[in-house]
């Protein structure tokens, strides 16, 4: 089981009382381990988590896509930007064995 979904982290700028904000558009990644489950950004190497569940793992990787932005841009690090949605799909590979 693989799910995908969409951070809420869109480029665009919001103006909101006296903070002028950027929000970005990420792929997250929520994938079944061995021990519960793993998020990720591709986007962002670095930046993942583990949880005991889905809704779990949601919550971690909003978390720790907002400090790792915070990061970023603290550095001065250009923030990448996902132009084009991922598709991921699941591939069946026959193998002969010998």
């Amino acid at each position: 089981m693989v799910s995908c979904l969409d951070a809420c982290y869109n480029e665009l700028t919001i103006c909101s009382g006296w903070y002028e904000m950027t929000v970005y558009s990420f792929t997250v990644v929520i994938e079944p381990d061995e021990q519960g489950f793993h998020a990720c950004v591709p986007a962002l190497p670095g930046c993942h988590t583990f949880a005991n569940t889905v809704d779990e793992a949601r919550t971690n990787i909003l978390k720790a896509l907002e400090l790792h932005l915070q990061s970023m841009l603290e550095d001065g690090e250009p923030v990448p930007v996902e132009r084009e949605p991922v598709f991921i799909t699941r591939l069946s590979m026959p193998v002969a064995v010998l």
